[in-house]
């Protein structure tokens, strides 16, 4: 903790002076100009500035690389918007809650097992980067969360929802193994549309024939989302609920059931 002490300060006085991570105690005086006798001043108040980003290590077992942390949830609950957290190679048997902006970025692909039921990570936050990880079990969760970016990953007999969010990127995954479910799937409320979410360059691959979920669903109230540039193989391929949605140049290698299904 630091105080201040007596420093006279404009209202729009640049602070660049203030350390970062620091708690500072202040008071604020007032008094006249002809008798500085005369003046008043409030109780004692605080403030803690921010610190800057940090990059935090996580690893399961401590072989892989010098870690922070066992649990990559240790590492968000420890973290701060804008930081970063980069999980080591191993496997992590969590449902990773992400209620602050960070970048999640797998090394090596590190698995993420949410096969005893929940989702893997579940954003409820903005801005988040989720890239690197393999993720078995529940997949992603979006919900009420925009402007995120999922790339880079696989995704093995999991799957990405996205409810009342907007803006999020899901580009460059690949999808494998499921077996009942879709892959991606994107609905929006009545009162709590999603818009302007974007299905690019993602490789899905969906064999099981007595499954008639599509490989990618824009559900309803999920507008203008853009579904361009991915290989959809085996069953399954893609159906429209909503309108101003844009779908070019997928590659839909489909045995079975419907290529093609735009209803809304």
């Amino acid at each position: 903790m630091v105080f201040l002490g007596q420093r006279h300060f404009k209202p729009l006085d640049n602070l660049i002076w203030l350390s970062a991570g620091t708690t500072y105690y202040f008071s604020v005086f007032s008094y006249r100009t002809d008798n500085e006798s005369l003046y008043s001043n409030s109780s004692i108040g605080n403030f803690t500035t921010i610190r800057n980003p940090k990059v935090w290590y996580v690893d399961d077992d401590g072989l892989n690389c010098t870690a922070d942390f066992t649990s990559i949830q240790d590492a968000v609950n420890a973290s701060m918007d804008w930081d970063t957290i980069v999980v080591c190679n191993g496997t992590y048997a969590e449902n990773v809650i992400v209620d602050r902006v960070l970048n999640l970025t797998g090394v090596e692909n590190p698995l993420l097992d949410a096969s005893n039921g929940g989702s893997g990570f579940t954003l409820e936050s903005d801005g988040n980067v989720i890239q690197g990880f393999t993720i078995s079990g529940g997949g992603i969760l979006i919900s009420g969360s925009d402007r995120n970016m999922i790339t880079g990953n696989i995704f093995d007999a999991s799957r990405i929802i996205v409810v009342r969010s907007s803006h999020n990127t899901i580009a460059l995954n690949s999808f494998q193994n499921q077996t009942v479910y879709g892959y991606i799937e994107i609905e929006g409320t009545q009162y709590h549309n999603a818009f302007s979410n974007v299905i690019y360059g993602n490789h899905l691959v969906k064999h099981y024939s007595q499954s008639s979920m599509p490989a990618i669903m824009v559900d309803a109230y999920a507008f203008n989302t853009n579904i361009s540039s991915n290989l959809i193989e085996g069953y399954g391929g893609i159906r429209i609920k909503s309108g101003s949605c844009t779908v070019a140049n997928n590659v839909i290698d489909a045995t079975r059931q419907f290529e093609m299904m735009i209803t809304g």
